[in-house]
């Protein structure tokens, strides 16, 4: 009767436990896609209420009811546990907070993509390619215009921008029917040459730059030539090699001021150069640029207006003040009958030393997409001759009387002025190709008669007209994309 009274007691409060916790359970939430209208109940509080009359379980059942709960319970209070230590700081949760009056959309399996940026917003600094070339980047103004770069993304500019093979041909204004008329030929010339301009920029940066520059030479005379060996002879030229420095001194809108240094050799790889016993020529150089604006950034024309000055200083080594060459050995007679060879060419002094000065005006202007420059430039010269030196034996000529010493003229006449002027147009109607058309004259400031020359014009003057065809600019176009001239003022041309 115990065993029995105490079995039926434990049926009873493992029923009252099953009903308790089964009554606890909040309702199941709906899916996350899905969002009830109404309300969800809440669950009632954990209350010990007696299952219904009649309701009977086998002692089995209920024991593995009760041994699942339990583990449930123990697995929910652990989860529970875990979830306070994470969220100490947050209040907790109510276990089942009201549905919105208005469910919110289902959030996606996978974040979407960011959206990408809008068509005027500018790419990051990262993501844009250094350009040690020079293009131009304008920076936007709160509400202002899409920023603009002349590059468009290309790649940086090859470090040898600049080389370029031209072609040359120019004619005295004789030979083209303007001017003098001349009693014969020899003073009237046609010449055709090509030169290839090799740089290389060593620092190109945006206000200064140095850059190196070889440029080699051939050039022919078409006409009856009377300094050539043979009729229409390829010549080499005079070799240069320079390196130029220029910066920026001060640049405000269309202000600007910038200078340039350039050290330079020549070498005499000319026939001329090499027969008269030259061993080679410096050529030091400086010049100044200022920039002036005229109407202004707003028209379409005559913006800004550019001066240039420039000097230069050419010394000549050789091995006489006089033009020899040591193939030569021509017999020659002393003043007492003695004859001995000699390498000497001329008698007349070669100038050492030359001093040139430039000043130049130039304008530049876009038609369309064209870069149109016209320069003219007003070109001075003094060349200053080397003086003869007496003999050291104080015998300079030897006459019956004995030995002469021989002085020269005190107001003998060492140097020589010459001045010039010249006139250019130059065009680019394609970033590969360059056009310039062109006249020049520089002469003597004196003519054979003792007058003084034009300024404008001699009868050595010449019209000229060359095509410069940019390598870097065909090499751009091969391996693509090319770049496009500048079409706005104030903006580097990608030539």
């Amino acid at each position: 009767m115990t065993c029995r009274t105490g079995l039926a007691l434990l049926v009873v409060a493992l029923g009252l436990g099953i009903s308790g916790v089964v009554a606890a359970q909040p309702a199941e939430p709906p899916p996350e896609e899905e969002y009830p209208e109404a309300e969800t109940p809440v669950a009632p509080p954990e209350t010990e209420t007696p299952p219904p009359p009649g309701e009977e379980k086998a002692e089995g059942e209920e024991k593995a009811e009760g041994e699942e709960k339990a583990e449930g319970e123990e697995k929910a209070e652990g989860e529970e546990k875990a979830e306070g230590e994470e969220k100490a700081e947050e209040p907790p949760p109510p276990a089942t907070p009201p549905a919105p009056a208005t469910p919110p959309p289902a959030p996606p399996a996978t974040p979407p993509a960011a959206p990408p940026p809008p068509a005027d917003t500018q790419p990051t600094a990262a993501a844009q390619p250094p350009d040690a070339s020079f293009g131009v980047t304008t920076a936007t103004p709160p509400g202002g215009d899409k920023v603009e770069d002349e590059d468009g993304g290309l790649p940086p500019r090859v470090p040898w921008r600049g080389t370029n093979l031209s072609w040359s041909n120019s004619a005295t204004t004789t030979l083209l029917g303007v001017g003098r008329d001349n009693l014969s030929s020899s003073h009237e010339a046609y010449v055709m040459s090509w030169a290839l301009a090799l740089n290389y920029y060593v620092v190109d940066e945006e206000d200064w730059t140095l850059n190196l520059m070889l440029i080699p030479s051939v050039a022919v005379e078409l006409t009856n030539s009377d300094i050539t060996t043979t009729e229409q002879e390829p010549q080499f030229g005079d070799l240069p090699m320079l390196a130029t420095y220029r910066r920026t001194i001060w640049s405000s809108g269309l202000w600007s001021t910038s200078g340039t240094g350039t050290g330079a050799m020549i070498f005499p790889t000319s026939p001329y150069s090499s027969s008269i016993g030259t061993y080679l020529t410096t050529s030091p150089r400086i010049g100044l640029s200022q920039v002036f604006p005229i109407l202004g950034a707003d028209s379409p024309v005559l913006k800004a207006i550019a001066l240039g000055l420039s000097l230069r200083w050419d010394h000549r080594f050789g091995a006489a003040n006089t033009a020899v060459n040591d193939t030569l050995d021509r017999p020659r007679q002393t003043s007492t009958g003695d004859t001995f060879l000699s390498d000497q060419i001329a008698f007349s002094p070669l100038a050492t030393d030359t001093i040139r000065e430039a000043l130049s005006i130039s304008f530049s202007e876009a038609i369309g997409s064209m870069p149109l420059s016209l320069t003219a430039a007003f070109m001075f010269a003094q060349s200053f001759k080397g003086e003869f030196e007496g003999s050291e034996t104080g015998c300079d000529v030897m006459i019956e009387t004995g030995c002469v010493d021989v002085e020269p003229m005190e107001d003998a006449r060492t140097s020589q002025n010459s001045v010039g002027f010249s006139l250019g147009l130059g065009f680019i109607p394609v970033p590969e190709l360059g056009i310039d058309l062109g006249y020049a004259n520089m002469s003597g400031q004196l003519a054979p008669d003792g007058t003084r020359r034009d300024l404008f014009y001699s009868p050595g003057s010449e019209f000229n007209g060359t095509l410069t065809f940019n390598i870097d600019a065909l090499y751009e176009r091969v391996i693509g994309p090319p770049r496009k001239l500048a079409e706005r003022k104030g903006e580097r041309r990608s030539f």
